[in-house]
């Protein structure tokens, strides 16, 4: 019996699965991978816990299209300040600012702003 396909990337970007996605993002910014049951993502997200099994499977998958939506992101704010940037300085802002703001929960967990060496040799 041939497995059930998982719903196409278009039909992710439905407001449910954009909501799934939200809320697990918030909650894993609050906790860690291991906090976060999926029962706290369907509550805060108000879907059926089935929705998320038919968006995107097993828990290693939500996590991963979490964190896929959240590089994307990064990448086209990357993206735009490399191209204006005139400085050393301004180009390794470019890179490592998306990291640092609060609207960005998963890339302030790896590094906090305060422990980021000031120049590059302090890397």
């Amino acid at each position: 019996m041939a497995s059930k396909p998982r719903k196409t990337a278009a039909h992710a970007a439905g407001s449910a699965a954009a909501r799934i996605l939200a809320a697990a993002e918030q909650l894993l910014a609050a906790s860690s991978y291991d906090g976060v049951a999926l029962r706290m993502i369907t509550g805060a997200a108000e879907v059926e816990r089935a929705l998320v099994n038919d968006y995107f499977g097993a828990q290693l998958e939500w996590f991963r299209a979490v964190v896929r939506r959240r590089a994307e992101t990064l990448h086209a704010e990357r993206m735009t300040a490399l191209d204006s940037a005139a400085t050393m300085a301004a180009l390794i802002g470019a890179f490592t600012a998306p990291f640092h703001r609060e609207r960005a929960p998963i890339g302030t967990a790896i590094l906090p702003p305060q422990q980021i060496p000031s120049s590059p040799t302090g890397c």
